[in-house]
């Protein structure tokens, strides 16, 4: 079975009987999901510590993830929402609440640049998810929606 089945199937699992994932934290942090499938070249930034990212890899709330131009990632969050991250990309997630008893939530995530793809999962579904670009707010409430910013690059005068 592919390992990127089997990631998914222990995030779906996990998030059916509401448990919580267990691995090696800093203290005070909440793993949101896991690393559903990596490409070389990304990582995860928190408090200054940098990771390269591999497949399972616990993803953590407030997390910088960074790709590189080779680089890509696809975040498993424990309410079935499914995040890919393209090649050049930096994301934060800056809040994520999940209520499995109640199937319900929200999150916000901050898209520094780059481009991702969100496929809604219960947390869309009920109380939505906000992605901020530096030129805009997009709230995503269910189904797909793919967000894309390039900052300009600053134009030459001769």
């Amino acid at each position: 079975m592919p390992r990127f089945i089997v990631a998914y199937l222990a995030v779906l699992a996990g998030a059916a009987f509401g448990a919580s994932f267990s691995f090696v934290q800093p203290l005070a942090a909440q793993q949101v999901g896991v690393a559903g499938a990596v490409n070389p070249a990304s990582q995860a930034i928190l408090r200054g510590t940098v990771r390269v990212l591999e497949l399972g890899a616990p993803i953590i709330y407030n997390e910088h993830l960074h790709t590189s131009s080779a680089g890509s990632l696809q975040v498993l969050f424990i309410d079935k929402t499914t995040l890919s991250v393209g090649p050049s990309s930096d994301l934060t997630i800056d809040s994520y609440v999940y209520d499995p008893q109640k199937q319900s939530g929200k999150m916000a995530l901050t898209l520094g640049k780059g481009i991702l793809r969100v496929v809604g999962g219960n947390v869309t579904h009920t109380g939505g998810a906000t992605i901020t670009t530096p030129v805009a707010t997009i709230g995503v409430r269910g189904g797909i929606a793919t967000v894309s910013y390039q900052p300009k690059r600053p134009s030459r005068r001769k």
